[in-house]
């Protein structure tokens, strides 16, 4: 009886440390992943405000106005 108790309690600390293991990986995997999503949506905002003052620029010149940026 207590060996079968000692085998179920090894086995279950394996399978902890199995799960631990995975769930390390797991979550590298997703900090590595925000990261690089991090650094795409930088890019991808500063194309966008590029383009909104591009926007602005022509906007303000087909009303006529003085606009900050020259072409």
């Amino acid at each position: 009886m207590i060996g079968i108790l000692l085998a179920l309690q090894v086995n279950n600390a394996n399978e902890r440390r199995k799960d631990s293991k995975q769930e390390k990986i797991y979550l590298n995997r997703l900090v590595s992943e925000l990261k690089t999503d991090s650094l795409i949506f930088s890019k991808e905002i500063e194309i966008n405000v590029n383009r909104n003052s591009i926007i602005k620029s022509f906007s303000d010149a087909l009303n006529n106005k003085p606009s900050d940026d020259s072409f």
